[in-house]
Order: structure tokens, then C-alpha cells, then sequence
């Protein structure tokens, strides 16, 4: 692969890899006022909050075993449709007034989404990167922490 195409494929993953650091930085500040606006307890907000981690962790492994088998692309893909699920998850638990339950399953399917997004754009940009690695991987590397960071601060802004 030559350096264009590899930094051509490491700008298509880059933007998928982004909106889901950003839309965990968005979320992860949020929920636990919107939860406790709700009248849940600090416990359950707890839970919820440590969901999303318990379950990436356990499907990490998981995650790297379909890619190899599916391939990054589509399970990069998948990721970025569970993300979207959870973001259902998290409009239908405001709007039926029930977000315990919805705000914990939509944590324990963003544990996945985020794993499945987050493992495959690193197995593409170093599939993109192999001629030279450094570009795509730090590209990639980096756009977790960056928007998470993005997503917090926004979110912190529209709290007040």
C-alpha cells in the first residue's frame, strides 16, 4: 500500500473512531445527572456508569476474534450500529420515563459497540499502515482521547 492510499484509509476510519470517542465523552457526564434528576439511587447511577467498562473489557477479547474472522471493516461497522442502538437505549429511557433500565442496557451494549469500533479501526490502520505504520496508528490512536476529551467538555457546557 502506498503512503496516499494508507492516509486515505486512515481519513475514512478516522471519522467513525471519532464520533464514538465523542459520543462516549458526551455521554459519560450526562447520564449520571440525568439518572439522578430521574430519582435513581447513586448505587444503581454506579452500576450503570461501570457497566459500559465491565462489559468492554469481557468482549474485548471477543471483539479481536471476529475481526479476524469478519474483518475490520464490517466489524467496525457493527460497532457503530450498537453505538447508535445505545443512543436509542438512552432516548427511549428519557422519553417512556424509565431510564434505569434503558440507561444500563444501553451502557452494557456501548461496552461492545465501543470495543468493536475501537479494536477494528486499530487492526484497519494497521492493515492500511504496514508500508508505514506510524501515520495510520497514530491517526487512529489518538482520536479516542481527543474527542473523548471534546465530548466531555461539550457535555459539560450544556449541563451548566
Amino acid at each position: 500500500m502506498t503512503r496516499g492510499e494508507a492516509n486515505r484509509a486512515a481519513l475514512a476510519i478516522t471519522p467513525g473512531v471519532l464520533l464514538a470517542g465523542f459520543a462516549g465523552g458526551v455521554a459519560f457526564p450526562i447520564l449520571p445527572l440525568v439518572a439522578r434528576r430521574a430519582g435513581l439511587s447513586l448505587a444503581f447511577i454506579s452500576v450503570i456508569l461501570a457497566a459500559n467498562r465491565a462489559a468492554r473489557v469481557v468482549s474485548n477479547p471477543f471483539v479481536g476474534v471476529l475481526t479476524d474472522r469478519l474483518g475490520g471493516r464490517r466489524t467496525l461497522l457493527a460497532g457503530l450500529v450498537l453505538q447508535i442502538v445505545v443512543m436509542l437505549c438512552y432516548v427511549l429511557g428519557v422519553a417512556l420515563h424509565h431510564p434505569g433500565p434503558f440507561f444500563l442496557l444501553g451502557r452494557l451494549i456501548h461496552g461492545p459497540g465501543s470495543a468493536a469500533v475501537f479494536v477494528a479501526g486499530q487492526a484497519l490502520a494497521l492493515e492500511a499502515g504496514s508500508s508505514r505504520p506510524s501515520c495510520c496508528s497514530s491517526t487512529i490512536a489518538g482520536s479516542p482521547s481527543f474527542t473523548w476529551a471534546i465530548g466531555e467538555a461539550r457535555a459539560r457546557s450544556w449541563a451548566g
